[in-house]
């Protein structure tokens, strides 16, 4: 991957978290963070499907990193977790996916709508699974450590 592609990339991502941020009204001196959270997370997404790794799994280690990241600055900055997770996750959700889904149910191909539904909710799934991870994962680090 070019460093041009990834810098593009990176800035729309960041551009598309920030938008999301703003629009759920997270407070403003936490919006450029959600951004941030969700630009790191494309890339990484992005750099696991360069290696070889399926959309499924470059989905979750995304959803995974975005959970980290969402836990780590709700920590440093004080304040809630899904003010950076909610955006963070925006880049990654399924939702050309689900369009092409749709527009093959319209269009009566049956099987091929069927099998992008089913792609689209295992996409959706291994967000939600990376991000439940992370968290779960924090909530236990916690309870050891008191």
């Amino acid at each position: 991957m070019e460093l041009q592609t990834i810098a593009l990339h990176f800035v729309a991502a960041l551009a598309a978290s920030y938008s999301f941020a703003l629009l759920f009204n997270s407070p403003k001196q936490q919006r450029f963070f959600g951004g941030l959270t969700g630009a790191i997370g494309w890339v990484i997404y992005r750099f696991a499907l360069h290696s070889g790794s399926s959309r499924l799994f470059s989905t979750f280690i995304a959803a995974v990193a975005v959970g980290i990241i969402s836990e780590v600055s709700g920590r440093i900055r004080k304040a809630p977790v899904t003010i950076f997770l909610l955006p963070g996750i925006i880049p990654l959700v399924p939702g050309a996916d689900a369009y092409l889904a749709m527009l093959a149910f319209s269009h009566g191909d049956w099987a091929s709508g069927l099998d992008i539904t089913v792609k689209t909710l295992f996409l959706a799934g291994a967000i939600a699974g990376g991000t439940i991870l992370t968290g779960s994962f924090t909530k236990f680090y916690r309870r050891t450590q008191t």
